[in-house]
């Protein structure tokens, strides 16, 4: 086997480990991407239900409040009543508010992270394609010193 096909065979493998990395970087990228936006779902049905669960245990406590000054009072006229009512109302808003506020935080991290895992395939891409000429001994220097060796005669041979 003589050097030119030796190189061929060392091309032909560094053309084929470049795309078979480039490929993996990019399944690698979007499996995260898909994980991501699992999580990312798996939270706002866990927020969702918290939610749900707050309002139903405010809702037990508010008519709880009101049996008790209806017992006590025997109405809701209670200024105490009405205003332990209120404030568990208020609460109960409070609570699915920073839920809500939570779960866009949640999303809009997300989001960023999944540019950053796009970004980095990117990145990985072209670093593997920067490298095809190292795999082949070029340097830049090289290159440039070939450039300034080399000239060109009038019928466009290069000597």
């Amino acid at each position: 086997m003589g050097p030119p096909a030796i190189a061929a065979l060392t091309l032909a493998a560094t053309v084929g480990g470049t795309v078979a990395s480039v490929a993996s970087q990019r399944r690698s990228a979007k499996d995260q991407e898909e994980a991501q936006k699992l999580a990312q779902r798996q939270a706002a049905i866990e927020n969702q239900r918290a939610v749900r669960q707050a309002i139903a245990a405010a809702r037990q406590d508010r008519a709880q409040l009101i049996a008790s000054g209806q017992a006590q009072t025997g109405g809701f006229s209670s200024s105490g009543i009405q205003g332990g009512v209120g404030a568990a109302d208020t609460q109960i808003a409070a609570n699915v508010g920073f839920a809500r506020q939570t779960q866009a935080f949640s999303s809009a991290i997300n989001q960023r992270l999944q540019r950053a895992n796009r970004a980095q395939g990117a990145a990985g891409l072209a670093q593997a394609v920067a490298g095809l000429p190292g795999a082949f001994g070029m340097t830049v220097s090289g290159a440039v010193e070939n450039l300034g060796s080399r000239s060109t005669d009038l019928e466009g041979t290069v000597s």
